[in-house]
């Protein structure tokens, strides 16, 4: 038995809080026990939560929303001495993630997870900030993002060739020789995603900084502008599904 506990340590453990095992299931990544190295377990009360929380490194605290409920159980858990430090999540729909939910999720000290988000960015960040935890290296993140960066290395094309950095549903870095201003509205190509999003990209250059050294001039940041909604889903379906380490292998080949 002891052997055993030891190796649940180990793995980890996912206290996930959720009206209903369907609400975890309807907005959570795929996941996959094995490759995840976590155990999850689907809570729905207080007292059902701290059980299943153990002692302080056991495991870290996911809620499936962040509605007055899932709000209320994270100030009843931070008011107390044992759960001060515990690494807190939300995952929510990034339609949902506004300023005054940031703030919201600031104040209680949890990192609010937008979804969708790749499985393996997903589960892993849990997995990551577990061990930070026990190895008393854990610092809560603060809200800054609406949107989930995912890192995406491939070709792309705005203007002449160039290669992208990471995206997101709120915008995309590119590496790129082409000179662009503050403000000028480029359209993005991504031959990788071309069946799901044939039109591309159009975004606005928010920065632009120069690079010293590699195979491009400059680093350009620009947020996505004029998506309309099946543009928005056809982008969330397609960062839902990414494996970011497969297309960044790809990338480099």
């Amino acid at each position: 038995m002891a052997r055993e506990t030891k190796r649940a340590r180990a793995r980890g453990k996912v206290a996930c809080w959720a009206p209903s095992f369907e609400d975890a299931a309807g907005l959570l990544p795929p996941y996959d026990s094995d490759a995840q190295e976590l155990d999850i377990v689907v809570t729905s009360a207080l007292d059902e939560t701290r059980q299943e929380l153990g002692k302080p490194g056991d495991a870290v605290l996911l809620t499936v929303g962040f509605g007055k409920d899932a709000r209320e159980l994270a100030s009843r858990l931070r008011g107390e001495m044992e759960w001060a430090e515990l690494p807190f999540f939300a995952a929510v729909s990034y339609k949902d993630v506004n300023e005054e939910s940031q703030q919201r999720a600031e104040s209680l000290r949890v990192e609010l997870q937008p979804q969708p988000m790749p499985a393996r960015l997903f589960w892993g960040h849990l997995r990551e900030s577990l061990k930070r935890f026990r190895g008393k290296a854990y610092r809560f993140s603060p809200n800054r993002r609406r949107f989930f960066r995912v890192p995406f290395s491939v070709t792309a094309y705005s203007s002449v060739q160039s290669r992208t950095v990471d995206i997101s549903l709120g915008g995309v870095q590119i590496q790129t020789d082409h000179p662009y201003k503050l403000g000028e509205q480029g359209m993005l190509d991504i031959p990788l995603m071309r069946e799901q999003l044939p039109g591309g990209l159009r975004f606005e250059v928010i920065a632009v900084d120069p690079l010293e050294d590699g195979e491009f001039r400059f680093r350009v940041r620009g947020r996505f502008v004029e998506l309309d909604e099946q543009t928005t889903t056809s982008l969330a379906r397609a960062l839902y599904a990414m494996d970011p380490e497969a297309y960044n292998e790809q990338a480099v080949k």
